[in-house]
């Protein structure tokens, strides 16, 4: 996702919306200067913003990251967000994948040394 299309997402959801900046920043529970300046980029976005948007627009979060609409888009869209899942669970997949991660890491560097020691 990058800051230009994040921008243009929560401008189209104004527009759908027909809300102002001040209406949508008190519907979300933040200033309208906030919500300025995430439109025009200045200010980069948390998670729990995008959840708060997510939820206000009756949008899932993949809306904000799915570039697939965009032209000159390069990158294949991001795969579908399971939906019926809830936050624990999608927390616990992730940590999850974290520790494999690591798991996978070490396998590597245990292999290359070995690699190297073998051909001492």
């Amino acid at each position: 996702m990058n800051d230009d299309n994040l921008s243009e997402k929560i401008r189209q959801i104004l527009k759908e919306l027909d809300l102002t900046q001040d209406e949508f920043a008190k519907k979300i529970g933040t200033s309208r200067t906030m919500i300025s300046k995430w439109v025009t980029g200045e200010s980069n976005i948390t998670l729990t913003s995008l959840k708060k948007i997510a939820e206000a627009a009756n949008k899932p979060l993949q809306f904000f990251f799915d570039e697939s609409t965009n032209q000159n888009n390069t990158n294949p869209p991001i795969p579908n967000l399971t939906p019926n899942k809830d936050s624990k669970d999608l927390w616990t997949e992730i940590d999850f994948l974290k520790k494999e991660t690591e798991l996978l890491k070490t396998q590597i560097e245990n292999l290359t040394l070995k690699i190297k020691l073998s051909n001492k």
